[in-house]
């Protein structure tokens, strides 16, 4: 992944343009700034199969709690909630 300005963007290749982020955003409230680049992403160029990975090889996110009961019925994997800065298995 690389992480860069909007000035980058235009200079960019076409084969470029997916493996590029924007380093610092605002935050929609406030002045905060995000960095992006704390992330430490990884992309792929292809979609990625996941139907014979193992219960143990994947972990899922959700904001809520309700979110990940929903994903908790229909995945094979963990899910994790995320939200107001914890951590809590489903």
């Amino acid at each position: 992944m690389t992480y860069g300005d909007e000035s980058e963007w235009p200079t960019l290749s076409n084969i470029d343009q997916p493996f590029w982020q924007l380093r610092q955003t605002r935050a929609r409230r406030g002045a905060a700034t995000i960095d992006w680049s704390a992330e430490a992403e990884w992309r792929v160029p292809e979609d990625v199969d996941l139907s014979q990975a193992p219960r143990d090889a994947v972990l899922l996110f959700a904001p809520s709690e309700a979110e990940a009961q929903q994903l908790a019925a229909i995945s094979p994997w963990s899910v994790l909630v995320l939200g107001n800065n914890t951590a809590a298995p489903v």
